[in-house]
C-alpha cells in the first residue's frame, strides 16, 4: 500500500483551520506534543505535531482546457482561526465574509490607498470637465486615462505594495494599485464603483464556502455605467474598456463595498468571441493564390494581438507553417492599438492543389479553420474550461479553371444545441465554388460528463473543416 504523509509542527497559541481539497477526508491524523520544551513570557510549551496521511493517491492526469492544475490536485489549505494570548484569552481571527470586507476597506493599503486618491483626484485628472460628460464618457475618460498615463509592472497583489505618492512619480504599479487608482478617478467624477477581489486563472478559483484571504490574489474594478455593472480592468491597454484580461476569467470575484448584502460577481464575459474568415481563390494550373482576411474581436482579437502584434516576421513565420508561400508585401495588419476595432490580417499566399490523373482535390478552408483535436483522451476527469464562448465563421469562394468542372463537393450540414452549433453549405454557381462554414462554442464551462458530446462536436467541425473538393477535367 502506497502511503503520503505531511507532517507539520504549530506552536500551541496558534490555532488553525484546513481545507482539503481532493478528498473528503484524511485516511489517517494523528496529532501529538514533540520537540523541546520551550517558553515565551514564563509560558512552558511544546510544539504539536499534526500528521495528515493519505492513502492510494492516484496520479495527477494534466489535461486540456482546465483552468488551473491548483484547483484539482490534491492538496491542504491552512488560515490562523485564533491566537491564544499570554493572558489566557483568546482572540479569533478567522472572519467571515463580512469581516474580510470590511478588514480590507480599512487596510491602509487596500482602501486607504484609495480614499487618499480619491482626495487628490483633481489633481491627477482634469474632474470638473470629465464630470460634465455623461456617465458612458465618464467612465471611459476615466479608464482610458489610466491606461494611457500608468503602467502595470506584471504583478498581481491583492495590497499596494507602494504608497500614492510613489504611484504618482513612477507612474507604474501592481494590479492593485493601478485598478484602485481606476476606483478612485471613477468616484471623484461621480461614477459608482468598487474594487472586486479576484483569483487569477494560474492562481485557482476562490471556493466562496470559506473566506479565506490567501484564495485571491488580483483586483479589478466594477462600475455602474447606463449598461448596468461592468467590469473593467486598467492594467491592459489592448482591452475594450468593459473587459478583463483573459487571466482573470476565473469563477467569482468578491466586490469590497460597505454595504448590509454579500456580493459575488460573474467573472465571466457576456460577448462572444468571433474570428470572421473571409478567403478568395483562384486556381491556375495546379496552383491555388488565396487573398485571406481575418477579423477578430472581443477575447479572439486581443489574443492575435498579444500572438502577434505588428511583429510581420512572426506572423510570416505563422502563415508559412500552414501554407507553402507567401506574398510578403501583401501582409497588412491593422487596428493593433485600437482596442475598439477588430484586429484585421490580411495576407496573400499560394498552395500546390492535389492531382490524380485528370482530377484535382483541394481543401477550399485551407488550414484557416480548426484542423487539430484538441481533446484526444478516451475519457476526462476535469470539467472542460474554454475560457469564453467563441464562433468562428468562415466564407471562402474558389474561381476553378474554365476547363474543369465539379466532380465532387462536400455535403451540408447543420448542427444545432444548446452549447454547439455548425452551419456548413457548399454550392458551385457558373465557374465559382462557394462555401460557407459557421460554428459557435455557446458556452465557456463543460462539465466531464459532457466530454464526450464536445469532443464529438470537434470531430465533427475538423472533419468538414477539412473537407476536399474534387475536380475534373472536362471531357475526360
Amino acid at each position: 500500500m502506497l502511503k503520503s504523509e505531511y507532517s507539520v509542527a504549530m506552536v500551541p497559541h496558534y490555532q488553525y483551520q484546513y481545507l482539503l481539497q481532493g478528498a473528503k477526508k484524511f485516511d489517517t491524523f494523528q496529532r501529538s506534543e514533540t520537540g523541546f520544551e520551550r517558553s515565551v513570557y514564563g509560558i512552558k510549551f511544546k510544539d504539536f505535531t499534526h500528521v495528515f496521511g493519505m492513502n492510494n493517491i492516484p496520479a495527477f492526469k494534466d489535461e486540456s482546457h482546465i483552468s488551473s492544475v491548483r484547483d484539482y490536485i490534491m492538496k491542504i489549505d491552512f488560515q490562523l482561526a485564533c491566537v491564544f494570548q499570554s493572558d489566557g484569552a483568546k482572540r479569533d481571527v478567522l472572519s467571515t465574509w463580512p469581516m474580510l470586507i470590511k478588514d480590507m476597506l480599512e487596510d491602509y493599503d487596500f482602501g486607504g490607498f484609495a480614499r487618499t486618491l480619491q482626495k487628490s483626484a483633481d489633481k491627477i485628472i482634469n474632474n470638473e470637465a470629465i464630470i460634465k460628460l455623461p456617465l458612458n464618457q465618464r467612465f471611459d475618460s476615466v479608464v482610458n486615462f489610466v491606461k494611457q498615463n500608468f503602467k502595470w509592472n506584471g504583478e498581481y497583489r491583492i495590497q499596494s505594495k507602494n504608497s500614492p505618492k510613489e504611484l504618482m512619480k513612477t507612474r507604474t504599479g501592481n494590479s492593485a494599485e493601478i485598478n484602485l487608482l481606476t476606483v478612485a478617478l471613477l468616484k471623484s467624477v461621480g461614477v459608482v464603483a468598487d474594487p472586486v477581489l479576484i483569483s487569477t486563472r494560474n492562481h485557482g478559483k476562490v471556493k466562496i464556502e470559506y473566506p479565506f484571504l490567501d484564495f485571491f490574489n488580483s483586483v479589478v474594478v466594477v462600475a455602474e455605467t447606463e449598461q448596468g455593472s461592468v467590469l473593467t480592468d486598467a492594467t491592459d491597454k489592448l482591452l475594450k474598456n468593459n473587459m478583463i484580461p483573459e487571466d482573470c476569467i476565473n469563477g467569482n470575484g468578491l466586490v469590497i463595498q460597505k454595504s448590509e448584502n454579500l456580493r459575488w460577481l460573474s467573472l465571466n464575459p457576456r460577448l462572444l468571441s468571433r474570428i470572421k474568415t473571409s478567403i478568395i481563390s483562384e486556381i491556375d494550373g495546379k496552383t491555388m493564390s488565396s487573398n485571406i482576411t481575418i477579423n477578430a474581436t472581443e477575447y479572439d482579437g486581443v489574443k492575435l494581438k498579444k500572438r502577434f502584434g505588428d511583429n510581420k516576421q512572426e506572423l510570416t513565420k505563422h502563415i508559412l507553417e500552414e501554407n507553402e508561400s507567401l506574398i510578403d508585401e501583401s501582409l497588412q495588419i491593422r487596428n493593433l492599438n485600437n482596442a475598439n476595432s477588430p484586429y484585421i490580417l490580411n495576407y496573400k499566399v499560394s498552395n500546390q492543389v492535389g492531382s490524380s490523373g485528370d482530377k484535382l482535390f483541394f481543401s477550399p478552408l485551407l488550414k484557416e479553420a480548426p484542423y487539430t483535436q484538441p481533446f484526444k483522451q478516451k475519457t476526462r476527469t476535469y470539467p472542460i474550461d474554454m475560457i469564453y464562448p467563441h464562433v468562428g465563421s468562415f466564407v471562402c469562394t474558389v474561381k476553378i479553371p474554365s476547363d474543369y468542372e465539379v466532380d465532387f463537393l462536400p455535403a451540408n450540414r447543420k448542427i444545432s444545441t444548446e452549447d454547439t452549433e455548425l452551419d456548413y453549405t457548399a454550392s458551385f454557381v457558373e465557374d465559382k465554388i462557394l462555401i460557407s462554414m459557421m460554428y459557435a462554442i455557446k458556452k465557456s464551462f463543460f462539465q466531464p460528463e459532457e466530454y464526450e458530446k464536445i469532443k464529438t462536436f470537434f470531430e465533427t467541425l475538423i472533419t468538414k473543416g477539412s473537407e476536399q473538393v474534387v475536380l475534373r477535367k472536362k471531357g475526360s
